[in-house]
């Protein structure tokens, strides 16, 4: 309700009734006369003063709140590009600073994770992960974890082989005495030693030793493979003494 209506209402018109002029009085007669007819409706007074304004009505309580309205569809219409604005101007080259001093790793504490390369950690390092499954050339695109273990694969099998040919003792090259420089077995006379023309051979050294060359003393002569002996200087004890010293000697085992 608007204040104007609130004034409305609360307004009270006021007519105030005038009487009308009185008539004349009657003349005398026996009784009294006719009561004369009522006189015009004296005109309306003024409308009396507006009465003050009523207090104000109590607030009404708020409606509820109406339903959301559906979302607007989006727009696929790109808007314009705006203009690329002016490359503002280079501005001028700031001052160089003042070189710093040269520091070194010296002057940086090392941590707990990342630390230092030395000599000693290196040779300390532990070959976690080796492999020695492969025997190959070692080339240089390889680890060093990976070239020890190709390398200790070779040394190893090479081992085996050796050891396999070390304990072989049945001549698996074929090698000959004299390949070796050995003295031959059997024969004197196909073993294959030469001496030296007209000596015989025996042992005049003490003690058991190697074969010497004998000298033909005097009255003594070869005829072919035949020891000869002339000029009746040798006695039958002498022969028979040098026949027992050659079946005697000893020649190392030929």
């Amino acid at each position: 309700m608007s204040i104007v209506e609130v004034v409305r209402k609360t307004t009270t018109v006021v007519e105030v009734a005038h009487p009308g002029v009185q008539g004349p009085a009657g003349t005398g007669g026996g009784g009294s006369g006719a009561t004369g007819p009522t006189g015009p409706t004296g005109p309306t007074g003024p409308t009396g003063a507006t009465g003050g304004t009523g207090p104000t009505g109590a607030t009404g309580s708020t409606g509820s709140t109406g339903p959301t309205g559906a979302t607007g569809a989006d727009s696929t219409v790109a808007g314009p590009t705006g203009a690329t604005g002016a490359t503002g101007a280079t501005g001028a080259t700031g001052a160089t600073g003042a070189t710093g001093p040269v520091g070194t790793t010296d002057a940086l504490p090392e941590g707990s994770t990342n630390l230092y390369f030395t000599a000693a950690r290196v040779l300390a390092t532990v070959l976690s992960g080796l492999s020695t499954a492969t025997n190959a050339v070692i080339t240089a695109s390889d680890t060093v974890l990976g070239a020890l273990g190709k390398l200790q694969k070779q040394i190893s099998d090479n081992l085996t082989t050796l050891t396999s040919h070390t304990g072989n003792t049945s001549n698996p090259h074929a090698t000959t005495a004299a390949q070796v420089g050995a003295v031959s077995t059997g024969a004197v006379t196909t073993s294959g030693l030469t001496m030296s023309t007209a000596r015989l051979l025996g042992r005049n050294t003490a003690s058991t030793g190697a074969i010497e060359e004998i000298t033909l003393g005097t009255n003594l002569s070869f005829s072919g493979t035949t020891l000869n002996a002339t000029g009746g200087g040798l006695t039958d004890a002498a022969v028979l003494a040098a026949a027992r010293e050659l079946a005697n000697s000893n020649f190392g085992g030929l």
